[in-house]
């Protein structure tokens, strides 16, 4: 598989393109005087609605401007002022009548009109990318730039506290983050539409007047190493450090981007130093010029811009040059004799791998041909004639993975690396030599062949393709992207410079096939499963990996280069796969009468408008015939998935898509088999199967998958999922694959390894025929006999019992220092106001807990609070991540119960008020719009299978969030929390204890443990730990179990149909 396909997490294709040619022209502009040069607008899809103007301020920094036509929404202006003038955690709470009056149809100052109470909400989201990265760290403080990332936000001089704007932004249902890559570094958030204009005001900031305290320094520098330290166990992570080590001295790759305490501390031994270097750092390469803007919102063009201009227009610029990296760019002499070697890795997983990596020159400037994605394209490719078909009929490889990642050390300006991974077998593994010659003979087989104009047209078509009938993204992830990719293509490919195919480039192609030359590669292979145990006689600076580096043997090295092409590799035919009628299918007769009773446009509604009409009527039964074929359905609605036929083999669930209107479909199935419950053993086995069937459809889905219609088969509760996706006209042809596949590798299996197709739900651009002929031939592939309702298997939760209950275990990973606490707070069978209760007060407690455990106590990198809803049983966790060498578990759980009992004051003490924010942000949160049509078929989805059936539930849920008041929070408080009357209080701190850190990183011997069985400790285990009540340790899972109640949890039942 390409790399790209599988790693990269832009969006990936394209269509037809109208080209918009504007002129940089000046423009003037009211309230902050400021003139600003437009540049030309960005190609678009044509499915893309959005509008797009990028300008350029006098400061020097870019901005894309986002406009979303989508019932447009401006903030008050009156309410954004309120709360630019307070700017405090109080002011957060409160709204002006004007924001309250959201719902009103006045046209404001704009002369737009706000949208309706029942209109779908939309998050509003901004990102600013600055031009610098891990690579301008200064050689002696490595880690500097991720350093400075994590303390610019760390308050400003306007906004003054740390946590202030984190705090802002989640109490008004957003989110932010950011990350630093080898030469840009990106911020972002997302929030509520109304708050953003001073969401924008505070975030700015952070880059024209952060305060990066001293003081602030040490926490941020725990959590980098809290960051680095869960990063450590990861062979990728491990892997990318040492190929960066193998670059030639003072090379800027050779870079420890992480950073850790040691790099960040011990290396500098003067605190002052750190400081200096941070806000030096910062006053380089943070400026104006070298940083870009991307704003979206359903707010008009030119309100947006004067948003920018207002804040980012305030960020100083010094107008210096970015670090030249010219002298870097790649050379002969930048593949070193160290990388042209063998490497023998120890790895932390149970992985057995070999990595092929080539140095060759920047592909940034090449990004309209995309060379390597040709190369990427056949050498990744799975199909018949491939180098992995090969491979799996010698049992050498399970797995590829080919090409450029388009990101981090991959794609650089002064280089660029492609990768070949090889996930091998033990047989593959002893024949290593065979592997790597089968390698450099496919190579050679496309040298010989030269670039193929066919080959290239068809990635060009399915990507064009793809692109042209792309999805909307979520907001934050759009401008994220957008952000870092004004970095490198100019304003007309903002949009599509990582995506579409522009010109054939046979000579690129050539040049990049003639780098990959078998004494120029790297190779890793990483394994635990030698015949012969490897002496590693070296071990990696940051993570202590330890490896043992070999000169290629110059027999092999004489076979690669001279190695003829295979009899067995040839190029991929052409795929039958690819979509050619992308008609959309109109909605059957009796939807559209149901529209038309209901003065539905089926058009131009939102899902919320459809919801409020279809609520508001009586329920009907309609039929729906197709010549012979017919379908009742019961309680028919516009708003949900209909069942159009139930039996004992099956539920079959329907919905035409009306929103999104692309000729794509999903098709979800549930196969139902007892085996997943009837023990670990079991369920291991169905898991195994299903490991070996995908295996077997490999080679046949591969084709498909290339050509948008993708699959994936896992384990489930009760048995199987399967979801197939992509454009409708073939993906049949999909479904009757795998289905196939699945009776036929089940021929030598017990006939009760399934029992039913029991769920079946169908939606998007597929006739409701069309989805019973699907349904009853996946019927007809399996064969399977069916199951009554009461035969179908049920999954029960236990009742915790009343009080505190601990398990404290010995982490099965030697190589991981890391501890990880998870509090579990138990609460009843659910019902719509404890539901509603216990969101509210997730709201309440998600910014509180980070700001205490994680930015005040460091307790550990990653902190969060969560509801749970399991099986239809309420409750809440808390968890942290921590290191074994800087807490104790019994501490961090002592730290949560701390918190939760000042959280139970402020709480109260926070008033009405409070609850009322919350609460507001919580019900638009619930209003917030599906992006894709994924969205929604997943929401319902998880409604069939749980077989609560509540479609509605996100209306529900905002109507009873609407009726919690503070007396009903602190009730629940009161019988959950252990500093209540604890009437309720059912606890499980489940604790996952560490190992200790060798001195030297260097993982241990064995690196697999051989044996599985937990390893119980108390309060008695020598750990570090307070006293504790050790009658409340867990020593034994399943005789704790034996005595505990079930939760009785009411279930719906369907009439057959």
């Amino acid at each position: 598989m390409s790399k790209r396909n599988s790693f990269h997490r832009a969006p990936k294709f394209k269509p037809e393109i109208k080209v918009v040619n504007n002129s940089p022209k000046t423009v003037a502009m009211t309230s902050r005087k400021e003139k600003v040069e437009v540049l030309p607008e960005p190609i678009k899809s044509v499915s893309d609605k959005k509008l797009y103007k990028t300008i350029r301020l006098e400061n020097g920094l870019t901005a894309l401007l986002i406009s979303d036509p989508s019932r447009q929404f401006i903030a008050d202006e009156n309410s954004s002022s309120e709360e630019e003038s307070s700017g405090t955690d109080e002011s957060s709470g409160q709204e002006s009548d004007g924001a309250k009056s959201g719902q009103s149809a006045a046209s404001d100052q704009h002369g737009i009109k706000r949208r309706a109470e029942f209109d779908e909400e939309k998050l509003a989201a901004c990102a600013l990318c600055v031009g610098a990265g891990s690579y301008s760290d200064p050689p002696d403080i490595q880690g500097l730039a991720h350093f400075v990332e994590h303390m610019v936000f760390m308050g400003s001089e306007k906004y003054p506290k740390e946590n202030e704007f984190d705090s802002f932004i989640k109490k008004k249902g957003g989110s932010d983050n950011a990350s630093t890559d080898c030469e840009v570094t990106t911020f972002y958030f997302e929030i509520q539409e109304k708050h953003l204009p001073h969401a924008m005001d505070m975030f700015s900031q952070f880059f024209v007047s952060p305060l990066m305290k001293k003081e602030a320094m040490q926490r941020e520098r725990e959590a980098i190493e809290s960051e680095f330290a869960i990063a450590s166990p990861s062979d990728s992570n491990r892997k990318d450090q040492l190929l960066s080590s193998l670059f030639p001295e003072g090379h800027p790759a050779r870079t420890f981007t992480w950073g850790n305490l040691r790099s960040l501390k011990d290396d500098i031994q003067d605190d002052e130093k750190l400081n200096q270097a941070a806000h030096e750092f910062r006053k380089r390469h943070y400026s104006a010029h070298r940083m870009t803007v991307a704003v979206q919102a359903r707010m008009e063009l030119s309100a947006l811009e004067q948003y920018v201009i207002n804040t980012f227009g305030q960020i100083p610029t010094n107008k210096l040059p970015a670090d030249d990296f010219g002298e870097f760019a790649f050379k002969p002499d930048t593949v070193t004799p160290e990388f042209r070697s063998i490497y023998y890795v120890k790895p932390v997983s149970d992985t057995t791998e070999i990595h092929l990596t080539w140095c060759m020159r920047s592909l940034l400037s090449e990004y309209e041909s995309k060379p390597h994605q040709y190369i990427s394209y056949l050498l990744g490719h799975e199909g018949k004639g491939s180098l992995l078909s090969y491979l799996r009929k010698k049992v050498w490889a399970l797995g590829i993975y080919t090409g450029n990642s388009e990101s981090g050390i991959d794609y650089t300006s002064m280089y660029s690396l492609f990768s070949t991974q090889v996930v091998l077998t033990k047989e593959g593994l002893d024949h290593i030599d065979e592997v790597l010659e089968a390698i450099f003979s496919y190579i050679n087989m496309l040298k010989t062949i030269g670039p193929k104009e066919r080959i290239y047209d068809e990635i060009k078509t399915i990507e064009e393709t793809s692109f042209r009938f792309e999805e909307e993204s979520q907001p934050s992830d759009y401008v994220e992207t957008l952000a870092e990719n004004m970095h490198f293509f100019p304003s007309e490919h903002y949009i599509t410079g990582d995506r579409l195919y522009y010109k054939y480039d046979p000579k690129g192609i050539t040049e990049l096939l003639e780098c990959m030359r078998a004494d120029a590669v790297n190779i890793m292979i990483l394994s635990n499963k030698h015949t012969v145990p490897i002496q590693y006689d070296a071990k990696e600076k940051w993570f202590g990996t330890e490896y043992k580096r070999i000169d290629v043997p110059t027999p092999w090295l004489d076979r690669w280069l001279t190695v003829k092409p295979y009899e067995q590799f040839n190029l991929p035919d052409k795929n039958i796969y690819l979509t050619t009628n992308f008609d959309l299918i109109p909605p059957a007769i009796p939807y559209l009468e149901e529209a038309e009773r209901l003065g539905i446009d089926l058009t131009n509604s939102s899902i919320k408008d459809i919801h409020k009409k279809v609520s508001a009527s009586e329920r009907t039964s309609v039929v729906l015939q197709q010549g012979d074929l017919i379908a009742t359905v019961n309680h028919f609605r516009l708003d949900q998935p209909n069942l159009l036929r139930k039996n004992r083999h099956m539920e079959l669930w329907y919905k035409p898509d009306f929103k999104f209107r692309f000729p794509t479909a999903l098709l979800y199935l549930y196969f139902i088999t007892p085996l997943s419950l009837k023990s670990p053993r079991e369920a291991c086995l169905i898991d195994l199967w299903t490991d070996v069937l995908q295996q077997g459809l490999k080679e046949e889905v591969y084709p498909a998958n290339m050509a948008d219609l993708s699959h994936s088969l896992y384990v489930s509760d009760k048995g199987l999922t399967l979801k197939v996706n992509g454009y409708s006209q073939n993906l049949h042809l999909l479904v009757e694959l795998v289905t196939r596949e699945m009776r036929k590798s089940t021929t030598n299996l017990t006939p009760e390894m399934f029992e039913a197709v029991r769920e079946i739900l169908v939606q998007g651009n597929l006739a409701w025929h069309e989805a019973i002929k699907i349904s009853e031939n996946v019927l007809h592939n399996i064969k399977w006999e069916g199951i009554s309702e009461k035969e179908m298997p049920e999954i029960k939760v236990y009742q915790l019992p009343l009080g505190e209950r601990k398990i404290r275990v010995l982490s099965l990973n030697p190589a991981s220092t890391n501890s990880i606490v998870t509090n579990y707070y138990q609460g009843e069978s659910t019902t719509s106001k404890d539901t509603a209760t216990l969101e509210v007060l997730m709201m309440l407690m998600e910014e509180p807990v980070f700001d205490a455990l994680r930015t005040k106590e460091q307790l550990g990198y990653s902190v969060f609070s969560m509801m749970r809803y399991t099986f239809g049983v309420l409750g809440f966790s808390v968890t942290v991540n921590t290191q074994v060498d800087k807490f104790s578990v019994s501490h961090v759980d002592s730290r949560v119960e701390a918190f939760l009992k000042k959280f139970a004051r402020s709480t109260k003490r926070g008033g009405e008020k409070a609850l009322a924010a919350a609460r507001r942000s919580l019900v638009q949160l619930k209003h917030t719009t599906d992006y894709e049509l994924k969205d929604e078929v997943e929401r319902n989805w998880r409604e069939i299978v749980s077989r609560e059936y509540q479609f509605q539930r996100l209306f529900m849920e905002a109507e009873s969030i609407e009726k919690i008041r503070l007396a009903d929070i602190m009730s629940w408080i009161e019988n959950h929390f252990s500093t209540g009357n604890k009437s309720q209080f059912r606890k499980l701190s489940v604790q996952i204890v560490g190992n200790k850190p060798k001195e030297d990183n260097a993982i241990n011997a064995e690196v697999q443990p051989k044996n599985y069985s937990l390893i119980y400790l108390d309060a008695s285990e020598p750990i570090g730990d307070s006293y504790e009540n050790s009658a409340d340790f867990i020593k034994d899972i399943d005789e704790f179990k034996k005595d505990l109640p079930i939760i009785n949890v009411p279930r719906v039942e369907l009439a057959q149909c």
